[in-house]
């Protein structure tokens, strides 16, 4: 189900490829991640049976298309965006006093999220800002980089993890800034789900599943170029 949601609003990405787009946009900034997804305490990790993600503060970038409707005030958008964020320092810290590694490369999350909604501008505030707002929903690709422990008497511990498509959806708002610059701040959640992948371990490989969903959501401060 999650990949023929996925397929559905790719084919709208695609659609709007093919026709005349009122404002396209390319835009980046923070990826500031909140609630469990950026709670950091070892015990509680998603991988030690908890549901924290110890994410950090990372980027995000992207694509965002809008076609207006008879009212200019309202248009509709797909997007499409990268949310990348590593993990904490203070849980890469504790985690390696508690594992005592020789050598170790934690995971990183990516968040890729393709959206269609709406955006509407509610006020203009001057001759050349305009304040809107938007919504909107789709599907997440998750993906999480390996995690692998190396240790002095030749002993390792490597994590891989398999992807997700998972129903996303975001809301926020900003300023246009004279038809050329869009600022704003917007809430994703990006899906929850369990996390799967596989476990190798001095060269036995097992798979593995959290006990616990993960739930990613964060905010996304963005600076929009429009061309």
């Amino acid at each position: 189900m999650k990949a023929k949601v996925f397929l559905a609003i790719s084919m709208i990405a695609l659609s709007v490829t093919g026709v005349s787009a009122q404002t396209k946009v390319i835009f980046g900034g923070l990826s500031v991640p909140n609630g469990y997804f950026a709670e950091d305490e070892y015990d509680k990790n998603i991988i030690s049976g908890g549901k924290e993600g110890a994410a950090g503060t990372g980027f995000n970038a992207g694509f965002k298309y809008l076609q207006s409707f008879s009212d200019p005030k309202l248009s509709w958008f797909v997007s499409a965006e990268l949310l990348y964020n590593g993990l904490t320092s203070d849980f890469k810290d504790e985690t390696e006093d508690k594992l005592n590694p020789e050598d170790v490369k934690f995971e990183s999350y990516f968040n890729i999220p393709v959206m269609a909604g709406f955006n509407y501008n509610l006020a203009a505030l001057s001759s050349d800002v305009s304040l809107w707002i938007e919504a909107g929903l789709g599907v997440n690709c998750r993906l999480l980089s390996d995690f692998r422990a190396e240790y002095d008497d030749g002993g390792e511990i490597e994590l891989s993890y398999d992807k997700s498509f998972l129903f996303a959806y975001q809301f926020g708002g900003g300023l246009t800034i004279k038809n050329k610059l869009m600022v704003g701040l917007a809430y994703y959640n990006l899906g929850t789900d369990k996390l799967r992948g596989q476990e190798t371990k001095n060269n036995k490989t097992d798979k593995f599943k959290t006990k616990k969903e993960l739930s990613a959501t964060t905010l996304a401060l963005r600076v929009g170029y429009i061309f």
